[in-house]
């Protein structure tokens, strides 16, 4: 039946994209998921500073912006931050309790893990 009303015209057939859309819609599919996976590892890297008793958030609005990185850098070195990191919003002495770490794994080894993906 839908033999003989295809071969009378009276059904459309399927729409075929020609290649170089194919090729786009392929592309904006991959980035799509590139952006979800760095969503996912910034989330991650989030939850083991919040795990670590470390709210770099509380001081500064991007933690993944050029200072952010370098504080995160810094933290995955294992250096110590205190003394060394000025706020805008926040007292100077609140910045230092920012960073005191509760008895965990390491944040350095599970940031270095992570970040590494993004």
């Amino acid at each position: 039946m839908d033999r003989q009303l295809l071969r009378n015209g009276l059904i459309e057939s399927s729409f075929v994209p020609p290649g170089t859309l194919r090729n786009l819609r392929d592309l904006t599919r991959y980035r799509r998921k590139l952006l979800q996976m760095s969503t996912e590892q910034k989330s991650r890297i989030h939850n083991v500073l919040q795990d670590a008793n470390i709210k770099l958030t509380s001081y500064m609005s991007d933690v993944f912006g050029v200072s952010g990185c370098i504080l995160l850098e810094a933290i995955m070195n294992g250096k110590s931050l205190t003394g060394s990191f000025s706020c805008k919003n926040k007292a100077k002495n609140e910045s230092s309790s920012a960073f005191g770490c509760p008895e965990r794994e390491n944040p350095a080894t599970l940031l270095t893990n992570d970040s590494s993906a993004i």
